[in-house]
This record gives structure tokens, sequence and C-alpha cells, in this order.
């Protein structure tokens, strides 16, 4: 009897074993934790039977593909209109003290695309213009991103308005990327509720990630010498030249372009607009030189001497001093055959030559012969002292 009873008592444990294991209930969580590590109860699902995504963004660049089926329509609320800044740099490439000028630079956004999103047109976003002073190189441009109300991925192609300007170069453009992500708390409270949120923004030019958009100026600068030559070249009497600078077609210059005339330490402003011609005139004597600085690159210019000379400004000259002047021979002027150009970082230059060379009348022939014969003179009569002296003694 009590054999039998023994079998009869392992035979019920046996059973409730088994039905324990069909039940799944031999290996239950270790604490309250870990069930809510990933949602409502550990099995990757949020509250509201949406993936909750993990955090996978990285500065705004997410590689998301592979999650595509993650991604799904949010009834949660939506993301609040934000604006964020990113600095809008220019860049000065030009001799030491140039300054770019004032100047606006505004920009559009020309297209947009969205992926992974239920939605199939992206909330337009609107990027305030900026002005720069001369002395700004670096200044904040305004992002207004709107409200989004689906998770995805929203991308934007910004163009920058053309700016009129010489030597101003534009930006290529740029790409905006925003990430919109879901966001679903492991414990849902009064404050801390499902919602959507920007999880990433990214900008990228030329297909590299950036944190600022750069423009450049680019400008150089030009210096005209005076060199007066020949035996009789006057190298105390000024010489008038006249120096055309020519804007770009359809820029304006509008940089503080200055002008030093040899170890003078005044400067005066010259600008000019629309592809019209700056005019600078200036007398130079020998070795006197005039440095112009801030010309825009693409500038052309020409340096030529006057051909009716003015000695003061506003003088005319007398005869004499224009048939004077007549007698030099001019060389080294740019012309607009030269098609000489500005160029960034560079200082052109010109030399403008005078030379005055004539052939000086005596009245006397002073060939060789002639000084060959004064110089035997000269020793035939020193012999001839030579010889007396000897028969004296």
């Amino acid at each position: 009897m009590k054999k039998i009873l023994a079998f009869l008592l392992a035979l019920m444990m046996v059973l409730v074993s088994v039905a324990a294991l069909a039940d799944g209930d031999t290996n239950p969580p270790a604490n309250d934790d870990q069930q809510q590590e990933n949602g409502n109860g550990g099995n990757g699902q949020a509250a509201d039977g949406v993936s909750e995504l993990s955090p996978y963004i990285n500065g705004g660049d997410p590689s998301i593909d592979t999650k595509a089926d993650e991604i799904v329509a949010s009834a949660a609320t939506p993301t609040k209109a934000v604006n964020v800044t990113i600095p809008k740099k220019i860049n000065v490439k030009a001799l030491a003290g140039d300054k770019h000028p004032e100047v606006t630079l505004e920009f559009n956004v020309t297209n947009s695309t969205v992926a992974l999103s239920t939605v199939a047109t992206a909330p337009v976003v609107t990027i305030d213009s900026v002005k720069l002073a001369e002395s700004e190189t670096t200044k904040d441009i305004t992002i207004h991103l709107p409200s989004y109300s689906a998770v995805g991925i929203y991308t934007y192609t910004v163009e920058e308005t053309p700016t009129k300007y010489a030597g101003m170069v534009e930006t290529t453009g740029f790409e905006l990327k925003v990430t919109v992500i879901q966001y679903v708390p492991e414990v849902e409270t009064e404050t801390d509720k499902p919602c959507l949120q920007i999880g990433g923004i990214a900008i990228r030019q030329e297909g590299t990630k950036t944190d600022e958009i750069e423009n450049l100026y680019k400008a150089g600068g030009l210096k005209v010498t005076k060199k007066v030559t020949g035996n009789m070249g006057d190298r105390t009497k000024p010489f008038p030249i006249t120096i055309n600078l020519k804007a770009p077609a359809g820029k304006t210059v509008a940089s503080t372009v200055t002008y030093t005339k040899g170890t003078e330490t005044t400067a005066t402003a010259v600008t000019w607009t629309d592809g019209k011609t700056a005019q600078i005139k200036v007398n130079l004597k020998h070795d006197e030189y005039i440095e112009i600085h801030n010309l825009p690159e693409g500038v052309t210019y020409t340096v030529e001497e006057d051909s009716t000379i003015k000695r003061q400004a506003g003088a005319t000259p007398t005869a004499e001093e224009q048939a004077d002047a007549d007698t030099y021979k001019v060389s080294g002027e740019v012309t607009t055959d030269d098609n000489a150009t500005i160029s960034a970082e560079t200082q052109a230059s010109a030399t403008i030559i005078n030379d005055k060379q004539i052939n000086i009348d005596t009245g006397v022939a002073l060939d060789s012969a002639v000084y060959m014969l004064i110089m035997a003179l000269a020793l035939a009569g020193f012999v001839a002292l030579k010889v007396c002296r000897r028969e004296d003694y």
C-alpha cells in the first residue's frame, strides 16, 4: 500500500512540473525595472503599441534605413515650432587691412524632401536675412523650424541670393536635415507624455557636414610708380597719371577703396557702381608712387600718362612746358588692350617711364684722333724736357 501511495505522489509531482513548463512561468522577471526596460512589458513596445525607437540620433545624421519598419504614423503631440541659429562667416581673402563691404545676405529654401514618414510634404522652413558691417566677419543666422506632425527625415535645400557686390563670392548653398522622432516615456505622467521630438539637425555643404556657412570676399591692390630716365630727364617735375578702374559687369564696387600717395598716410575713399569707371588722377615725380587698396577681384584697370601736361592741378601748361613734355618718350602704360585685372591677395603693379635723351652739341670735334694727337704732343714735350736737363749738366 505504501508503495502505491509513493508512486501516486511522485506521479502528481511530475504532472505539476509539466503544467508549470506549459504555462512558461519558470523564469519570471527578476524585478519590475527589468520589466519596464523597453516600454510596457519589456517587449520593445511603447504603451500605445508603437515600436519605440532606440536613441540612434547622431548629430542629426542618423543611419536608419534599416529601421523603416519601426517608423509609423504618430498620434502623439506634434513638435513645437522652434528657432535655431548657425554662424554665417565671411572669410576675407585680401591684402592686410582690407575689409569686405557692408552686405545683407538672403536665403531661399528651394526644395524639400520627406523620408520614412507618412506625410508627403515637408512643412515650410524660413531663414532670416543677415546684415554684416565692414567690421563683422561672423554673425548668426536664424532658421525658423515649423511644427512637425509626424516622425520622419525632412531635408531642405537652401540657396543664397547672389549679391551685387564685386569680390563677394556666395556660398554654394547648403542642405538642412531635420530628423523628427517619437518619444514615449517609460512611465507616463502628467508632465511627461508621448510626443514628437526633433532628434537631430544637421547642416551639409557640398556633401560635408559643417557647423557654419561661409562666404568669401576677394580683393587685391594696385601700385603705380613713376620713373624718369635720360640725361635730360627732370626728376624734380611731376608728371600727370590717370588711373581708370572699371567694376565687373553687373557688379557694384561698394568696398571702401582707398589710395595713398608715396609715404603720405591720408587716404581718400573711392566708390562706384554697376560697371562704371572710377578715375584717379595724380601727379608723380621720379620714384614716387601711389597705392590703391581693397580693389575687389575682377576689377579691370588702365594706367596712362595724360597727353596734356598739367604741372599743377587745374593749371594749363605753357607752350614751352608742352614742347618740353612732348620730347619725353613714355613707356609702361597699361591700356584696355592689356585686359589687366585685379586678383585676390595680390598687389598688381605698373611703372610709367619717362625717358628724355638728347645729344650734347659742343661745337668741337671730340673723336679719338684728336685725343691721340694731344697725348702724342704731351709725350714729345716731356721727352724734350728731359733731354734739355741732361745737356745742362
